[in-house]
């Protein structure tokens, strides 16, 4: 990246105490012909920026980008501390934790949500370097750029949603059978009332005709209930989960998706503390694991486990106390290993996964030395 510097602008918007190397690197920079055509073409922005602080640096946006986010392109060069300010504040923590580790590793990347001058979001995806100058008090610095991936992680969603539908026309099979045994319990105690009250003559077992009637019908409301939230699509929204809850809840639907000739078993650690994601994206990421196991069973019979513990070093050490920063779910077959014409298939997938768990704090982890081939880690932020 060809970035020369030109007029210092005021440091003040990034530190309160502006000192020689903050007034030195917050300055306005202009771009090379090769730079400024890339910024002008595409969604992204070319930035600078200082890994000990609070991710403030110029940073040239591509102004059709700048307009959908509600602010002037030079803006963002001339008051470096914009961006940062910007970013949601649930994601800003992991993205400064990123930012600090990246002096050691060499490289930073990050993905995060962003507010648009209108309230509304927009999601980021960082990647960059650390540069170091051969001036010894100059601190090093990160050159980077930050792509608009909204579009992109809307098309994943649906794409999981796509998988979500094919279960939901198994299960649907499952739950009319279930809505309808339940509605025959609510009409036949309902029509013994009705005989009695018309005929005028009790058998002192009205009581128990109301009460299990009633408790038919709430049978039935929670059966809709829980269909409705399977099938309705939402906003992308994080949240504290109750992960042996979820598992629970979804057991049903998984087993329908694997089919009867798989066993489904679903084991949870106790004392698991809430995680934090969108339910809908990981019950979704859940059905699509589970049909990958099942297509990779299809010739027979075999076993899904899916376990819910403390995270864990990958080499399997003994698990951290309760109170770790992240939760464990994982997802292992008995079936043979991927074909290797269904290769570029998975790791899309995989590809997929990785991204929307990343953009919630998490991430994913597919079939290391100890795990096996047919193992798949979700590993999820408690905060």
């Amino acid at each position: 990246m060809s970035i020369t510097p030109t007029d210092p602008v005021d440091a003040g918007a990034t530190r309160s105490m502006p000192t020689r190397k903050s007034r030195r690197w917050s300055r306005k920079w202009r771009l090379g012909p090769g730079e400024d055509s890339l910024v002008r073409s595409f969604p992204v922005a070319l930035y600078r920026a200082n890994p000990d602080g609070r991710f403030s640096g110029p940073r040239h946006v591509n102004p059709a980008l700048a307009g959908i986010l509600g602010y002037d392109a030079a803006a963002f060069v001339e008051n470096g501390a914009l961006w940062a300010s910007r970013i949601h504040e649930e994601d800003l923590p992991r993205v400064l934790s990123s930012l600090a580790d990246s002096v050691q590793a060499g490289r930073f990347s990050s993905e995060y949500r962003w507010l648009c001058a209108d309230g509304s979001e927009r999601i980021f995806q960082d990647r960059g370097l650390v540069v170091r100058t051969d001036r010894n008090d100059d601190p090093p610095q990160i050159h980077g750029t930050c792509c608009d991936i909204t579009d992109r992680r809307r098309l994943d969603r649906q794409l999981l949603w796509a998988h979500r539908l094919e279960s939901l026309e198994l299960f649907t099979q499952d739950f009319v059978h279930d809505l309808k045994n339940r509605l025959v319990v609510v009409l036949w105690n309902l029509d013994g009332m009705k005989r009695a009250v018309e005929t005028g003559v009790s058998d002192g077992r009205e009581r128990d005709r109301v009460t299990v009637a009633l408790a038919g019908a709430e049978a039935c409301s929670a059966l809709i209930e829980q269909f409705h939230m399977m099938a309705q699509p939402s906003v992308h929204r994080v949240q504290a989960l109750d992960l042996p809850a979820l598992l629970q809840r979804m057991q049903r639907l998984l087993a329908t998706v694997l089919g009867d000739d798989i066993t489904l078993e679903i084991v949870t650690a106790s004392s698991l503390p809430a995680v934090y994601s969108d339910q809908v994206q990981l019950e979704s990421i859940l059905i699509a694991l589970a049909t990958r196991s099942r297509n990779a069973m299809a010739d027979g019979g075999g076993t899904v486990r899916i376990e819910a513990v403390h995270a864990a070093p990958w080499n399997g050490a003994a698990p951290p106390t309760p109170t770790s920063d992240f939760v464990e779910v994982i997802v292992k077959d008995t079936g043979p290993p991927d074909d290797p014409s269904l290769d570029a298939a998975h790791q899309w997938q995989h590809q997929l996964i990785s991204g929307l768990l990343v953009q919630d704090g998490g991430e994913i982890v597919i079939g290391n030395e100890a795990d096996g081939p047919r193992t798949v880690r979700l590993r999820l932020p408690c905060r």
